[in-house]
């Protein structure tokens, strides 16, 4: 069972309607690639509720029974966490908004709350409150992670983390200036609903903007000229925000937010993912992205040869790719490479001990 193999299987175990038959299963294989994914407990979850536990090998069962004691007293620190984040800042009459998977946690979504693992409590703060919220979190114990080059009273656009002595996970506040993209857009955030926490108040997006952000996290705010990616976190939440919100989820308003962002590619690019490793078509009409038969091989490629697609990211964060591509397709640079081709194929080498003589 090679990489890509290994990854279907794993989306295939996480659909909901799919028995998943196991047969030969390379599970070494298949909980690196969950756990690259951070979707390992989610998979022991998927295996569970399919009855298929005994079948697999004892000690992988032990180690999932491990992670999944350690990570539910994670999480339900992480929950207190957020608990506490609320009534501090509600001392100051803010009520912050939970996103992503912090949102998805506290608002019951996982079926099972250990399923999830996180690495920090993202929340968005108003704008016109943002420093006064910093501050005042930094007044209450918090600090910078230490060596993170940022000063603490005015902060540089992108907010470095804060930590809590005894809190479990890092906290990133974020406001919607912050964002350039179509996250940044405040039609995004107008309907929001409250999130029951041990204590405090805080909020989240309803189901339909839960929906988008999702999809806009993975597929626009993430993406890179040419990249393709699995995001199978991101689309994992999104599938289960269908499957408990369906009726509440407003298609013509997701296909409205990406449309007015000019990001129908990036959506339909989702989409196209979402239906090949969940099974599931979304229940609205959105095409195939243009040369689909290009990108979903790229995808199976970052799959499967994880450092060329790292190696590939960090040639676009140092180039501009479009140009450079432009620039290397030019009339006179192809001529150039073809005769230099030529050259190279028509004389000797140097290393063939044969042609040498």
């Amino acid at each position: 069972m090679n990489r890509v193999g290994a990854f279907l299987f794993l989306a295939r175990c996480l659909r909901r309607d799919d028995r998943a038959a196991l047969g030969r299963v390379d599970w070494t294989r298949v909980v690196e690639i969950a756990s690259e994914h951070w979707m390992t407990l989610a998979l022991y979850h998927a295996l569970a509720d399919k009855r298929v536990l005994d079948t697999l090998p004892s000690d992988l069962v032990e180690y999932f029974e491990y992670l999944h004691e350690a990570n539910l007293a994670r999480n339900q620190g992480i929950l207190e966490h957020v608990a506490e984040i609320a009534v501090l800042l509600n001392e100051i009459g803010v009520e912050p908004l939970l996103l992503k998977g912090a949102c998805n946690l506290a608002s019951g979504l996982y079926p099972d709350p250990a399923a999830r693992f996180l690495y920090d409590i993202d929340i968005l703060v108003p704008e016109d409150r943002s420093l006064e919220c910093w501050r005042h979190l930094l007044s209450s114990g918090y600090r910078r992670i230490p060596n993170e080059d940022c000063p603490e009273d005015l902060p540089v656009p992108e907010w470095p983390a804060l930590i809590r002595e005894e809190r479990t996970a890092e906290l990133e506040m974020h406001r919607i200036g912050e964002w350039h993209d179509m996250l940044g857009s405040p039609e995004l955030y107008a309907n929001t609903l409250p999130v029951a926490l041990p204590r405090g108040n805080a909020r989240m997006l309803d189901p339909t903007g839960r929906l988008i952000f999702a999809m806009a996290h993975a597929f626009v705010h993430h993406r890179q000229p040419f990249r393709a990616t699995a995001n199978l976190r991101d689309l994992y939440d999104a599938t289960l925000l269908l499957q408990k919100y369906g009726a509440q989820i407003d298609w013509p308003r997701v296909i409205h937010a990406f449309e007015s962002a000019g990001e129908m590619t990036a959506l339909r690019r989702g989409f196209l993912i979402w239906r090949r490793f969940f099974g599931q078509n979304p229940p609205c009409a959105v095409d195939s992205p243009a040369r689909v038969a290009l990108y979903w091989p790229r995808c199976l490629l970052h799959i499967a040869k994880p450092q060329l697609a790292t190696i590939w990211n960090l040639l676009e964060m140092n180039w501009n790719v479009r140009d450079l591509r432009r620039s290397l397709l030019r009339p006179s640079v192809i001529r150039r490479k073809l005769r230099f081709a030529a050259g190279i194929w028509g004389r000797p080498s140097v290393a063939d001990p044969v042609k040498e003589k």
